[in-house]
């Protein structure tokens, strides 16, 4: 085992900063021998736990069902604290189909693990063609309505930009 001499608090950083990228290196290479990547493990312990959808979010009895492909974090966390506008804003939108007499469950709309249960009447996705989009083409009823809800530039111009730089 190497010996590291560390003079001062910044030093201490720098050596933890090499482990954890060192120790991420390897879990990572070992998993790729397996056929699968951190992604991959992420998305099967949020399904263990449940983080993968919320269903019913608002406990409603209605007869018509909307999914929102988006985030599930604001509805599994046991605090309150929505301070970035895709928290809130994903609450907001559950609330208001609600209202609309939707019964609403959420998706990640980046896992591909969560399994649904029935089919819906409107789909609402951040990131269509995305893992979550994957996860819900065969549960939508005839006419099911669909709406892509973009935070931010179009996938596709993103993409280019980003490669013509």
């Amino acid at each position: 085992m190497p010996v590291i001499i560390v003079n001062d608090e910044e030093d201490v950083c720098r050596v933890v900063v090499l482990k954890k990228t060192f120790v991420k290196a390897c879990v990572q290479k070992g998993l790729g021998v397996f056929g699968y990547s951190i992604k991959d493990v992420h998305n099967m312990l949020a399904h263990w736990q449940g983080k993968d959808i919320c269903r019913n979010v608002n406990s409603t009895d209605y007869k018509r069902y909307a999914l929102l492909c988006y985030i599930t974090e604001p509805f599994v966390t046991l605090t309150n604290q929505n301070k970035h506008q895709n928290r809130w804003q994903a609450v907001a939108m559950a609330r208001v189909l609600g209202e609309f007499g939707y019964d609403v469950d959420v998706i990640d709309y980046n896992r591909s693990t969560p399994t649904l249960t029935h089919n819906y009447d409107l789909v609402i996705d951040m990131a269509p063609g995305w893992y979550g989009s994957k996860v819900y083409e065969g549960f939508m009823n005839p006419g099911c309505k669909r709406i892509f809800y973009v935070t931010g530039s179009y996938p596709t111009w993103a993409a280019e930009q980003s490669a013509t730089r």
